[in-house]
């Protein structure tokens, strides 16, 4: 499928429970598509980025933040970072402020109740 980018919210509403959701289904995305992905992990800013393919084994996600949520920067550092990626894959909670718009697909892996979603589509996971 090609080169998948997931923005992993580590806000400080997100536990590790919802961290090892999380690490779940990229694994099963990544090898279902048999795709790299890219991980980057924030808060209200970009705290680190992670590539993995299935072929590295389990992936264990470690928060890096732990503040607010801003999905704007992240975004950002996918337009600049991430020009061969196919589409974004953001898991959250949706306690954020978002940007307009995101030139590649996206999908929002959602943890709470909320009905909309600022663009792209919506799946909620449990």
């Amino acid at each position: 499928m090609g080169h998948i980018v997931c923005a992993v919210d580590c806000s400080g509403s997100i536990g590790q429970a919802e961290l090892n959701q999380f690490a779940g289904e990229i694994m099963d995305l990544a090898s279902i598509a048999k795709s790299k992905v890219t991980g980057v992990y924030h808060d209200t800013e970009v705290a680190h980025v992670q590539t993995w393919t299935q072929t590295d084994g389990p992936l264990k996600l470690t928060p890096h933040g732990g503040g607010g949520t801003d999905h704007c920067p992240t975004f950002d550092w996918i337009e600049k970072n991430a020009p061969d990626a196919v589409c974004v894959v953001a898991f959250t909670d949706m306690y954020s402020r978002f940007p307009d718009r995101c030139s590649r697909p996206t999908l929002w892996a959602c943890t709470s109740d909320v009905d909309e979603v600022p663009f792209g589509r919506m799946v909620k996971i449990q």
